[in-house]
């Protein structure tokens, strides 16, 4: 279809004690903790490598266009991407935290994987919609509340980045993440 920039939505529970219900973060990298059949190869016949997997220059509009509407916006971070459709356990929290993440949820994959994948570039807002199980058990306020006072907001801040995207000045390396597959390897592998 032509699809050059994609940006989504979504929210997540902060692990990052840095982080409260209400806040925006723009994560930067992510860990795919999910048990999904990979599609990319339907997609794009190169192997698919995920440095970067963030855009930069996309993630800075959204950055930008989020400071126009949230006092708190966290420009990087990682994202834990977990099975759905359940909240995490106290203990898997726990590991998460260890491992450095500062929100988890079950978006962001397979979406930025088959955004690469067609060589889009992507990014990613997120509402801070909870904490994470066990980093605050004193929160009782519904995530819905905040979803219904977030919507207004990031549909703006979505119309803002995308308006403000100029191909030619973007400098990312987005679409060089792609990686040819030899002709005698991609036999090998078809005939596995």
């Amino acid at each position: 279809a032509g699809v050059k920039f994609v940006i989504a939505d979504g929210s997540g529970g902060g692990i990052n004690p840095l982080l409260e219900p209400g806040d925006v973060i723009i994560p930067n990298d992510l860990i795919d903790l999910t048990k999904r059949i990979s599609y990319l190869e339907q997609f794009n016949p190169a192997i698919v490598r995920m440095r970067d997997i963030i855009c930069p220059d996309l993630a800075e509009l959204l950055y930008d266009a989020a400071e126009t509407e949230y006092k708190r916006v966290f420009g990087r971070g990682i994202y834990a991407v977990s099975e759905g459709p359940r909240f995490e356990t106290k203990a898997e929290v726990q590991m998460l935290y260890d491992m450095h993440c500062d929100i988890c949820g079950q978006t962001m994959m397979p979406e930025a994987g088959l955004a690469r994948a067609i060589g889009a570039c992507y990014a990613g807002i997120y509402l801070i919609s909870n904490f994470a199980e066990g980093i605050n058990p004193d929160w009782k306020r519904p995530i819905f509340d905040l979803y219904h006072e977030c919507a207004p907001k990031f549909g703006r801040i979505a119309i803002r980045a995308l308006a403000a995207i100029d191909p030619e000045k973007m400098e990312c390396h987005c679409k060089e993440y792609l990686l040819p597959v030899a002709a005698d390897v991609r036999k090998r592998i078809s005939a596995e």
